[in-house]
Order: C-alpha cells, then structure tokens, then sequence
C-alpha cells in the first residue's frame, strides 16, 4: 500500500474528499516527524510506538575493495506494534 492508496481508504471510510484526506495524512506524518524531534517517541493508541534510537559506531567493509571503514552511530526510526496489531496479523 503506498501513500495514494492510504488516501483513497481514508477518503472512502470518512467521506472526506481526497484532497483533506491527503491534508490529513500529511499532517498526521509531520506530527509523528516533528514528535519524533522532540519527545523521540510517539504512542498511537491501537497502531503501535515510534520511537529513535541510535545505532553503535561499528567497523564494517567495503565490498569491492575489502578495506575496513569506520561507520558513525547515528539515529534511527524505529516501529514497535501494539499487542492487538500484532495478534490480529
């Protein structure tokens, strides 16, 4: 399902046109962003948590030439789903 699809069935399950559906979705994906920035988790009832957390600097390789490179911890986004998500899947 990509992002055209999600608007389609929010439009269809709320009777809002496409269009404010799109503004909804967008909005709901710039709130979990701008969450993100400041509390580093989001907690959506029913769906599951958002949540950063770093990776450890670690040595890895380059494949083509086999040399070892040094690779920076940084920040990642991460998904947990809820107890009910995950029974019903």
């Amino acid at each position: 399902m990509v992002k055209k699809d999600l608007v389609n069935e929010i439009s269809e399950r709320t009777g809002l046109l496409k269009k404010d559906s799109e503004l909804f979705l967008n909005a709901f994906v710039d709130s979990v962003a701008e969450g993100l920035e400041n509390d580093a988790e989001v907690n959506v009832a029913g769906l599951g948590k958002f949540f950063a957390k770093e990776s450890v600097a670690r040595v890895g390789r380059n494949p083509f030439s086999g040399e070892s490179i040094d690779i920076a911890s940084k920040m990642r986004v991460s998904f947990k789903f809820s107890k009910g998500v995950k029974e019903s899947l």
